[in-house]
């Protein structure tokens, strides 16, 4: 019985680490996307305040 609780907690923290890595995969993707989407923003009100 103790080998399954060990083997099944194991199984849970492997699980709760990957689960982790994805959510940080995608919030960093999503910040990514968000600041160079800014940084064009930013660049064409510039343009349009030169003209």
């Amino acid at each position: 019985k103790m080998v399954t609780r060990a083997s099944w907690t194991t199984l849970l923290t492997e699980f709760v680490i990957i689960t982790a890595c994805i959510h940080n995969a995608i919030y960093i993707a999503q910040w990514y996307t968000y600041k160079k989407k800014k940084e064009t923003f930013d660049d064409q009100t510039k343009n349009e305040k030169r003209n």
